[in-house]
């Protein structure tokens, strides 16, 4: 092993250390935040915490980023354990935003006014800012947005269907925006809105066919590039993650 290579494990196991302990803030939070509900005591140092909450997380994912990057230049068997440690720091992230949100939500006050078969929500106040990303049917950007959505709106048993339905709203754009512009603002509704965009969006024929797409129109690679190699591996991932490549028809190639 070259001094390069020595440098480069050194370097790996310093961020190893720096995403553990990231890692650890991030779910101290969130057991911070769960706890909450018990004791009202720790409500303040939970929202102290949330204040630069993104920013350690950011940090997790530069990391992250920087340790696959070695890993796979050192040809390290981690970086598997890289993905999955990734991948809880994650929920625990998104779980932890969760209990932020449903602490604020206690905070709106809701008036349900009844009027024909149609009901409408008004808070007395804003509702809480959640952080959403933003959908307008392009398919590539569906996978992350529902998993977000999922994890942050749709499963938190704080928040009416009608808040939910809301928050769905608020974060669709353009074509998305238009898919569920004919449903009424109701509880019902709620559910027939999401129904609505995961039948339209949640098609793995149509991610398969978007991902080759953009898989066979990639430029070739005329000289080694990690840019370039990381990209494309990036793709080709993206399919194995959602399972397409090992669930489609042998019609369908």
């Amino acid at each position: 092993m070259g001094p390069k290579a020595n440098k480069n494990r050194i370097q790996l196991s310093e961020l190893e250390n720096e995403l553990e302990d990231l890692a650890q803030d991030i779910k101290d939070t969130r057991n911070i935040g769960f706890s909450c509900s018990e004791n009202s005591e720790k409500i303040n140092l939970f929202e102290a915490r949330l204040s630069r909450f993104d920013s350690t997380y950011d940090k997790f994912q530069g990391c992250f980023k920087e340790a696959k990057y070695l890993a796979k230049i050192l040809e390290d068997e981690s970086i598997s354990r890289f993905y999955l440690f990734r991948s809880e720091t994650r929920n625990l992230y998104y779980e932890a935003l969760s209990f932020g949100i449903a602490g604020e939500t206690t905070a709106v006050s809701q008036s349900v006014i009844k009027n024909s078969n149609q009901l409408e929500f008004e808070p007395s106040i804003k509702l809480p800012t959640i952080n959403l990303p933003t959908f307008n049917g392009q398919i590539s950007d569906w996978v992350s947005f529902k998993d977000t959505f999922i994890s942050l709106i749709h499963n938190n048993v704080n928040l009416s269907e009608i808040q939910k339905f809301h928050y769905l709203k608020s974060a669709l754009k353009g074509t998305a925006l238009q898919s569920i512009a004919g449903i009424l603002t109701t509880s019902d509704g709620s559910e027939q809105a999401w129904a609505a965009l995961v039948q339209k969006y949640d098609n793995k024929r149509i991610h398969a066919t978007n991902y080759l797409i953009n898989i066979f129109g990639f430029k070739p690679i005329m000289k080694f590039e990690y840019q370039s190699l990381e990209n494309f591996a990036e793709r080709v991932r993206q399919l194995l993650e959602i399972g397409i490549l090992r669930t489609l028809p042998d019609s369908y190639y």
